[in-house]
């Protein structure tokens, strides 16, 4: 934690922080010399340099920028936990959190509320509510049932009930800036975490040293505990008596936790998550005025909170997050690593800072705590707006290696120390899931984690769950789909959550009139659509399949021997694609499948501009050229012909030019408007891929086509966008989506 040292001496640390912000604009890290002089001007006030506190004045957003990306596991552990939110606390209560809400929580009609009342984030006009919404996006949790209660006193209460529940008081809906609100929502829902949850659940810690005690009896701990945490034991044994892959990860939890040797601070730990909930805040908000106004009116924060976060706004952490989530107003100049979930720094890595040595002199941060053996052991929960699932199970406990220990399955559902075979415990975790899944007769969704598993590791899975992906192997991708997706099914459960931001709508109100602008005729194009594959022919059949999928009209497929690429989309009425037959023809029915399913995608109308606009280079042009238009200044491209079209295009539809002015509206920065569109294009792609594994679910086919030249220039290397797909099909939403479509 930040401690004092000291008092600040005020014109050394002046001069100090006007060489840091010099240094860190001539190594291109502009957005940290952006936050280093933001807090600059926190902490000095009107003793900052003058080039510091201009520079932060100028480049200050008008309203908080949207995260792009949302955080993965890894990076909130290693970036944004405070080293006190020991995650092998927060780990133990996690492994009994689902017995615990069945015990605790109780329908939201119990308080009062009505779910019918409640208000959705993506429609409502309450400045709140959207921040809510945006913070969920952000921190990536799931979001709760917002209720709004604008005669009731208080700020932002969590309610412990089943759905998840929030409730928005005057305090917070009336008189707040949008950075408080941001501030506010960060803070609030970082509670909606797995392993801070308890502390919704339990008001008070002593109750929660109770719990926590009695947890680690149930986990095999040799300790003498109260009577309380004994009694609670008992009736936690109770509760688990019925579901072995509790007890299984409840004996691993506590067995890495006695391990580490550190006695229960419960209350070291509930502060540590008070401090990062504040660390999430200002993430999100990006003003530490906004912090300092906030913190008081939040209760149980720490007395030296705003000290912290004034040493973290200047760490390598918090410019590194702000990077990988698309807060950042601008990218580094040069190149940097980003952050991933397997390349990760170790955690001393939040210790970094720029910090000048005056400052330092007052604020510095104890080392993290090591949580490398504990972060590996992932903990399916399935409940909370089905948000709280085996989605990254699979993907991240075999992306890494994790501490070997040997053991095979008793009885009596336990792990024992047996056989000679290492297996590390995240894998052990997924064959419990995956077994669990069949016995609960979830067998898609067994597949789906048991296929990814194999993929990555088919040496870990066990001989009968082998047999069991080969005798469910699907064989339905070749046929058609019971009914084709609607919008609602589209946005929420097959299109990557990144797209969705304001340069994505943008990018969908320009696409519509530039398409028709652009479309010519088949004739056009040198092709007699009496020429045209028809759908009997396995390669047209396999477009058709996937337009019907996903209720867009199928294009017309010409075949076309010399074409240079393996397949091209024109803009075209109706939808044409040429194909080359040395590329098709040489595809199995699977691969097929998954190549027309990625190729239809972008027919949508929310992605078709990248028809019109293969590249994102060209795409960005576009879209930053409608912007200046928008705004009524002359477009720097205006000499492309292209460009010109598009805008002639828009400015005749009234219904577009609104769209894409809202959309602009939405922009925090419309300065960064090029990183943003390149940001939307890799979603997009990730998006065509999960589009095509819906309807092929098969891995070794995906990775297959996607290593191939396709044709369509791409952004992403292969490597991450199975990565993407991975994660994808063992989610809640793939399992939706596939059983929707009948398949």
């Amino acid at each position: 934690m930040p401690v004092a040292h000291g008092a600040l001496d005020p014109r050394a640390a002046a001069v100090e922080l006007e060489e840091t912000f010099l240094a860190l604009r001539r190594q291109g890290r502009n957005d940290a010399a952006y936050c280093v002089a933001h807090a600059g001007i926190q902490l000095l006030g009107d003793l900052a340099p003058e080039s510091t506190r201009e520079y932060a004045l100028i480049y200050r957003p008008p309203r908080p920028r949207r995260a792009a990306t949302p955080l993965d596991d890894a990076t909130w552990v290693k970036l944004l936990y405070h080293p006190d939110d020991d995650l092998y606390v927060g780990k133990v209560f996690e492994a009994v959190l689902a017995p615990l809400r069945r015990a605790r929580a109780q329908p939201v009609a119990k308080f009062g509320l009505r779910p019918r009342d409640a208000i959705a984030p993506g429609t409502s006009s309450v400045a709140l509510v959207r921040a809510l919404g945006t913070a969920a996006f952000a921190l990536n949790v799931p979001p709760p049932l917002i209720f709004a209660r604008p005669a009731q006193p208080g700020s932002l209460t969590h309610i412990p009930s089943d759905p998840i529940a929030t409730v928005a008081g005057a305090d917070a809906l009336t008189g707040r800036a949008l950075e408080d609100l941001a501030f506010l929502a960060g803070h609030h829902m970082t509670f909606y975490r797995p392993d801070h949850y308890a502390l919704v659940l339990y008001d008070s810690l002593p109750e929660l040293t109770t719990l926590f005690l009695a947890v680690l009896v149930l986990g095999g701990a040799e300790i003498e505990v109260p009577a309380a945490a004994a009694r609670t034991a008992r009736e936690l044994e109770q509760v688990v008596r019925d579901a072995p892959a509790t007890r299984a990860l409840v004996r691993r939890v506590v067995q890495l936790f006695v391990a580490r040797g550190d006695a229960v601070d419960i209350h070291r730990w509930a502060r540590g998550v008070q401090l990062t909930a504040a660390r999430a805040g200002l993430l999100l908000s990006a003003d530490l005025t906004a912090a300092r106004r906030c913190l008081p009116q939040l209760g149980n924060v720490p007395d030296d909170a705003m000290a912290d976060l004034m040493a973290f706004a200047m760490s390598d952490a918090y410019f590194t997050l702000r990077l990988s989530s698309g807060i950042a107003l601008w990218p580094d100049e040069q190149p940097v690593t980003p952050h991933a979930p397997s390349t990760a720094p170790p955690a001393a890595a939040q210790s970094s800072s720029v910090m000048p040595p005056a400052m330092a002199a007052v604020f510095t941060f104890d080392v993290p705590r090591d949580h490398s053996a504990i972060s590996s052991v992932e903990i399916p929960i399935e409940e909370l707006s089905g948000s709280w699932n085996v989605a990254s199970l699979a993907h991240e406990a075999v992306a890494a290696p994790a501490p070997a220990v040997t053991r095979k399955r008793s009885d009596e559902g336990a792990w024992e120390d047996t056989t000679n075979r290492d297996r590390p415990p995240a894998v052990s975790a997924l064959e419990i899931t995956v077994r669990d899944l069949v016995t609960s007769g979830a067998t898609d969704r067994a597949y789906a984690v048991a296929r990814v598993w194999a993929s990555k590791r088919p040496e870990e899975v066990p001989a009968d769950l082998l047999e069991f992906l080969e005798t469910h192997r699907w064989t339905r991708h070749i046929g058609a789909a019971a009914r084709p997706l609607g919008r609602w099914d589209w946005s929420n459960d097959v299109r990557d959550p990144a797209e969705d931001t304001p340069v994505g709508r943008l990018v969908e109100a320009l696409g519509g009139p530039t398409y028709r602008a652009r479309a010519r005729t088949p004739e056009d194009y040198g092709f007699d659509p009496a020429y045209a594959l028809t759908p009997d022919v396995p390669i047209a059949a396999a477009f058709v399949r996937a337009a019907h999928a996903f209720g867009v009209e199928p294009p017309t497929v010409f075949m076309v021997d010399d074409l240079p690429g393996a397949t091209a989309r024109p803009p075209c009425t109706p939808h044409v694609t040429f194909v080359q037959p040395t590329f098709w023809c040489a595809l199995d029915a699977t691969e097929l499948a998954f190549a027309a399913a990625e190729h239809v995608a972008w027919f949508r109308p929310d992605r078709i501009a990248r028809v019109v606009a293969p590249t994102a280079e060209s795409l960005a042009v576009l879209a930053q050229a409608a912007a200046q238009f928008l705004r009524g200044e002359t477009p720097d491209a205006l000499d492309d012909p292209f460009v010109r079209t598009a805008l002639d295009a828009l400015g005749q539809d009234a219904l577009a030019t609104a769209a894409a002015r809202t959309a602009l509206d939405e922009m925090p920065d419309p300065r960064g408007l090029d990183v943003d569109v390149f940001t939307w294009c890799r979603a997009a792609e990730r998006t065509a891929a999960r589009a095509a594994l819906v309807t092929v679910f098969d891995l070794r086919v995906a990775a297959s086509v996607l290593r191939r030249d396709r044709g369509a220039p791409q952004t992403l290397p292969p490597e991450a966008i199975m990565a993407a797909l991975e994660s994808f099909a063992s989610s809640a939403a793939f399992t939706r989506i596939r059983t929707a479509l009948g398949f």
